[in-house]
């Protein structure tokens, strides 16, 4: 995807002009329509002066620009050849141009990175403001390089934070910017943002490799224990039940990796109350628990956190994983049952996970199996239950025991 920052913007674009250049434009403007009154009724604008003043310098409008180019016959190219900044608001903080290119290309490695990087632990407030909130100093750093790459004509401000344990603020020129990319303003939890339709079409692999891996970096999780990588994200279900289009859009593009990837699984129903009102929400994982696709991520996409990537090296060395089969765990899964309901005297998918170290949702399959075989029988099925203070609903998993037949 493409973006031109005079184009695609024009109608909010504030651009400054090299000094001397601007002089010649308005004065050749005057020359040729040799009356002031004149060149302000063609600039279609009240009152003289065209200026919009910003710490003392002055900033013209897009469009008045292309009404000059028309007067004074110079071509708006030449024009634009001029900008020394650029802003998309009266009052937002401009930014300064190295040269005088306006393309700005996202349908690259980097552009990949810079968008995951908003959807995931990015925000864009309802009060303009944008920021990173990951604290790893080497994802922040990451962040920043995709924006210095991406936007490598305009020499960006150092912001805020970056070593602090702050948010990392970002110009609010970025705005409109990501906004026409697919970054929503708000609260994503509410919203349910997907993957933008664009990275969803791109055929280029980098770009595709770079959203994949930043989204990962930013909100996976490694667990050796569990033997996967997971993906979680809450969404609001106050209206209506939904699942998170993000997930099921990382899951298509990790398809064309020949990664497969589970389908994405409820996990958690929870309650948020702010005054009087009350919100429901799922928290839904993402996940990938085969060796062989874990593999290949690992070969295809990897961490850039050197604390993930080293974990999920640690977990493709544990050969216990790559040892054991379907029919071996089922074996192991109803000694453990066992062990399981002399303790406590009952069998769920989260007491079986602990006790053969597999993962949640290969730990559900195994019960259901074995429940289906008949040996298995299920003595209370799921339901969702509020805890004493009423601020979330805890999953309650279903309780099995072994028949007397099978021991």
């Amino acid at each position: 995807m493409k973006i031109n920052l005079i184009k695609d913007f024009s109608k909010i674009t504030y651009l400054k002009l090299e000094k001397e250049f601007l002089n010649y434009l308005l004065k050749k403007a005057l020359e040729t329509t040799r009356n002031k009154k004149v060149l302000i009724s063609k600039l279609q604008i009240k009152s003289c002066p065209i200026y919009h003043h910003v710490k003392r310098k002055q900033f013209i409008k897009f469009n008045l620009l292309t009404n000059l180019s028309q007067i004074t016959k110079i071509s708006l190219k030449n024009i634009l050849k001029n900008v020394e900044e650029i802003k998309f608001s009266a009052n937002s903080a401009p930014l300064k141009m190295k040269n005088p290119s306006f393309l700005v290309n996202f349908d690259t490695f980097w552009g990949g990175k810079a968008t995951a990087a908003f959807l995931a632990d990015g925000y864009i407030s309802t009060n303009g403001d944008l920021g990173y909130v990951n604290k790893n100093p080497k994802l922040r750093e990451e962040f920043l390089k995709a924006l210095n790459k991406l936007f490598h004509n305009i020499k960006l401000p150092k912001p805020i934070g970056l070593h602090q344990n702050k948010d990392l603020q970002l110009p609010t020129i970025f705005r409109p910017i990501f906004n026409k990319i697919g970054v929503p303003t708000g609260r994503k939890v509410f919203i349910n943002p997907g993957v933008p339709y664009w990275i969803l079409k791109s055929k280029n692999l980098k770009t595709l490799k770079g959203y994949i891996q930043q989204f990962f970096d930013d909100e996976g999780h490694i667990s050796v224990g569990k033997r996967m990588i997971d993906l979680p994200q809450s969404v609001d279900v106050s209206k209506s039940r939904v699942v998170p289009k993000q997930l099921l859009g990382l899951r298509y593009l990790l398809k064309k990796f020949n990664i497969v990837a589970n389908k994405p699984y409820l996990t958690r129903k929870y309650l948020v109350r702010k005054g009087n009102k009350a919100y429901h929400r799922e928290k839904w994982q993402l996940t990938i628990s085969s060796a062989r696709e874990l593999k290949k991520f690992n070969g295809k996409i990897k961490f850039i956190s050197s604390k993930k990537q080293r974990r999920l090296e640690k977990l493709l060395l544990t050969t216990r994983v790559f040892q054991r089969k379907n029919h071996e765990i089922e074996k192991e899964a109803i000694q453990a049952c066992g062990l399981i309901q002399n303790k406590v005297g009952y069998i769920t998918s989260e007491s079986l996970r602990k006790e053969i170290k597999i993962g949640q949702r290969y730990a559900i399959k195994i019960l259901k199996m074995l429940y289906l075989k008949r040996k298995l029988e299920m003595i209370e099925e799921r339901k969702y239950v509020h805890d004493n203070n009423h601020l979330y609903i805890p999953m309650v998993y279903n309780k099995y025991k072994i028949k007397e037949n099978i021991c």
